[in-house]
């Protein structure tokens, strides 16, 4: 029995996805806030502004201070570190749920999920690789909604696809 089941492992491998993503999701945010502070600190460094002790928490120097807090390169090099991790969660999430998607029978959360990790990794790409992977979330979002036009779910996967055809390409 235990060999025949391909359910329990199609949900594990679902499970890992699901993991994958939460960190890619949450790379991405680091992301987007290291590059904003890399680019307020830019925008101090061109006031003239230096990051000193009054702008630092109590106790700590610029010194003392992590490079990405006080130099807006050092800030810039770890958001593109932040990126490359959340790629690679992406892809794991990916080849997680595309593992999982035979086993479960083609589940439709599975789809709308892999739409998910190809949206966000849209939004962090550039170029071809961003067009290709916004397309890729359109299929999967339309795969997700297909024959579910009741579903309360539905709305939100169809303001997804529209937010991805008026997204402007990278």
């Amino acid at each position: 029995m235990l060999a025949r089941d391909t359910i329990g492992p199609g949900h594990a491998f679902a499970m890992t996805g699901d993991l994958e993503l939460v960190a890619a999701q949450i790379l991405a945010q680091q992301t987007g806030a290291l590059e904003l502070h890399a680019q307020l600190l830019s925008e101090l460094h061109k006031l003239g502004m230096t990051i000193d002790a009054n702008l630092l928490p109590a106790g700590v120097t610029p010194e003392s201070a992590p490079p990405a807090a006080v130099r807006p390169d050092a800030a810039q090099t770890a958001a593109d570190k932040a990126r490359t991790a959340a790629l690679e969660a992406g892809k794991g999430a990916l080849e997680a749920y595309n593992q999982a998607d035979a086993p479960l029978q083609q589940l439709w959360v599975l789809h709308a999920n892999m739409a998910t990790v190809h949206h966000l990794m849209a939004n962090l790409s550039a170029g071809k690789e961003a067009i290709e992977h916004a397309s890729a979330a359109r299929i999967e979002y339309l795969r997700a909604i297909k024959g579910r036009d009741e579903r309360p779910e539905t709305p939100t996967l169809q303001q997804a696809i529209a937010s991805l055809t008026t997204r402007p390409a990278k």
